[in-house]
């Protein structure tokens, strides 16, 4: 009777290999994963939450912009680019598809951490304003992604910016006080 029980586990467990073995691999994994997302798709898919890095409003600034579109299921578009204000506008993009929302999050964490600058939350509109502004100041050629990045931008209506494009403006002549007037006396 003891090889009674050892049969009868050999033969479930020959019978779950068979089944495994006609299984797709999402069926054996646990099945439940979305698949992955396709840019065509998510150009008709709700404004994400988008992010700016923290110098986005300093004339000249070289700054990183992310824009995100979202489904209900956390899929997600996003375009990552990097402008320089200061004249050459947009100098980079790359848009990418995400099976998870966090993954956007974890992606500017990760560049966040690479390049020692951080990103903030901000409206969407201000972020198409921002990507509109550098694109009109561009002189060509731009990156080749950017007819993607313009086309998850195409029903969102940019914010106009109060910073001007362009170099920052130098700083005015501070009026010489008695301690400047002393050390270029002394030398």
């Amino acid at each position: 009777m003891a090889d009674t029980p050892n049969k009868r586990r050999a033969k479930r467990l020959a019978k779950k290999k068979k089944r495994r073995s006609t299984m797709s691999r999402a069926a054996r994994d646990g099945g439940g994963a979305a698949a992955p997302p396709s840019f065509k798709a998510g150009l008709t898919w709700p404004v994400g939450d988008c992010y700016l890095t923290s110098n986005w409003d300093k004339p000249g600034a070289a700054i990183q912009a992310v824009f995100v579109r979202s489904h209900d299921d956390g899929r997600s578009v996003a375009a990552f680019v990097d402008l320089d204000r200061s004249g050459p506008g947009v100098t980079g993009a790359r848009v990418v598809t995400l099976h998870a929302a966090e993954a956007v999050v974890a992606e500017c964490a990760r560049i966040s951490e690479e390049e020692d600058i951080a990103f903030h939350g901000a409206p969407a509109t201000v972020v198409a304003g921002v990507l509109t502004d550098a694109h009109e100041n561009t002189s060509p050629p731009l990156p080749d992604a950017w007819s993607r990045v313009a086309a998850l931008m195409a029903d969102v209506q940019p914010d106009a910016l109060d910073v001007p494009f362009g170099p920052a403006p130098d700083e005015p002549d501070r009026p010489s006080g008695l301690l400047d007037r002393l050390f270029r006396f002394l030398g």
